[in-house]
């Protein structure tokens, strides 16, 4: 029963991210199944971090104030579960819709020949992609059946295991003891393991099982699928090239561990972390958009592209307090080549709203 949960926690996770991606993927990324997942946990990352922070602003107000939080059920775990449960259906069904309603709409510009074209790859391509795949199974095995110790684990993911034990608050009770304890901002405002917390209590797992297990059989997959999209930016149509950059990008993560600090070390052993979700999904993603944009003759940005640089910049946000920061600085740098390829005075000025975001949750986490 334990193994079917973790599968079912796994695939709907990731049809759920299909799903909600398609309301924000670029038309250019559209035929990259793998995309839509990376940009639909933007959107649930974000609409995660939103709520929760809601949730957690509102308890600190009522401790504050002096009342048990026993007064105020509204603002519990399970309000918080149920509501995030809510809003991801809600965005899986806008999803589909959607999908729906722009199959109707290009089903007659397909012609027959993109319709029925077929996927063919060469031997010696059947060969390195037969061997990035084993790599990254590998990977995969080693990150969910092997232990890793480390010290961080005492803290985040006993503030998931609370939730998944019954505990009703966010952030008011010290992990290590149990006993209350007044809201600590750090933490709150990077509430990653509140998510992990959540999914075990949507699919009745003990946080250690999501967190040990489950995390990397999402997390490494994704961001594999990210460099694949960079691989693609770098070599365009040959497949060969980007099968070897993608082979020479595992291998180099399996033999990065010459100090505990390099962000492979955290894709690898500490998967359940907030902090690997920043430094191998949210800054890798940010890079590919800007990578991207960077690539085309005219800079711009349309509706999308600009909600979809938000969504990730709260997403940051979830996995980390510092993670505000990096962001910011990645949007300097964007900011700064945006006078470097003389684009127009909009794009400035959008570029420069972007920072809007960080600069208050940085803000907030001062104030409070």
């Amino acid at each position: 029963m334990l193994t079917v949960k973790i599968i079912l926690l796994c695939i709907t996770v990731y049809l759920s991210c299909y799903l909600t991606g398609g309301l924000i993927c670029p038309e250019r990324d559209r035929k990259t199944p793998g995309l839509k997942i990376v940009y639909g946990l933007m959107i649930l990352w974000a609409v995660f971090f939103a709520v929760t922070v809601v949730f957690v602003l509102f308890q600190k107000r009522v401790y504050e104030r002096g009342f048990t939080f026993d007064a105020t059920p509204l603002w519990n775990a399970s309000n918080l579960v149920t509501v995030y449960l809510a809003l991801a259906l809600i965005l899986s069904v806008a999803g589909i819709v959607m999908g729906v309603l722009r199959l109707l709409k290009n089903a007659e510009k397909t012609t027959d020949e993109e319709r029925n074209a077929p996927l063919v790859l060469d031997r010696y391509e059947i060969m390195i992609l037969g061997l990035f795949i084993a790599l990254v199974l590998f990977q995969i095995i080693k990150s969910v059946f092997f232990a890793f110790a480390d010290g961080d684990d005492s803290y985040y993911v006993s503030v998931a295991q609370l939730m998944t034990g019954g505990e009703q608050t966010l952030y008011m009770k010290d992990p290590y003891t149990g006993y209350p304890t007044s809201v600590q901002m750090r933490y709150a405002l990077a509430p990653f393991p509140v998510w992990v917390g959540t999914l075990g209590c949507i699919f009745g797992l003990n946080a250690a099982t999501v967190a040990h297990i489950c995390m990397p059989l999402l997390l490494i997959p994704i961001t594999y699928v990210i460099y694949n999209a960079v691989g693609n930016l770098l070599f365009g149509s040959n497949r060969t090239g980007k099968y070897m950059f993608l082979c020479l990008v595992a291998i180099f993560v399996m033999f990065s561990y010459y100090s505990i600090n390099p962000s492979e070390v955290f894709f690898l052993t500490r998967t359940r972390q907030g902090k690997e979700a920043l430094a191998n999904i949210v800054i890798p993603i940010l890079f590919y958009d800007m990578f991207r944009r960077a690539s085309l003759e005219a800079l711009k940005y349309d509706t999308k592209n600009y909600i979809l640089i938000i969504l990730i910049e709260l997403s940051g946000a979830l996995t980390s307090v510092f993670g505000n920061i990096l962001i910011l600085i990645m949007l300097f740098a964007n900011f700064i080549y945006a006078f470097y390829r003389k684009a127009s005075l909009r794009y400035k000025f959008m570029s420069a709203l972007l920072a809007v975001p960080p600069v208050l949750i940085v803000a907030i986490y001062y104030l409070l």
